[in-house]
């Protein structure tokens, strides 16, 4: 029975990986200044990874500078 779920140890080393790089260009955008495409950026990490909070904390972050 194959399943269409990726669920297995190897499946959530990916997604923190590619969390990781993503929050990674968050954080790149986010120095620059650009922080809507940072927030798109942190937004796309925590579609990954939901229950990482620093993606949560890094987007809010992002969003409060676009209110400056």
């Amino acid at each position: 029975m194959s399943s269409s779920k990726s669920d297995g140890p190897l499946s959530k080393a990916k997604n923190n990986e590619n969390a990781e790089r993503l929050k990674a260009q968050g954080n790149a955008l986010h120095v620059q200044g650009q922080y809507k495409a940072a927030y798109k950026k942190y937004s796309e990490a925590i579609k990954v990874d939901p229950t990482n909070a620093i993606l949560w904390a890094n987007r809010a972050a992002s969003g409060l500078a676009m209110k400056e």
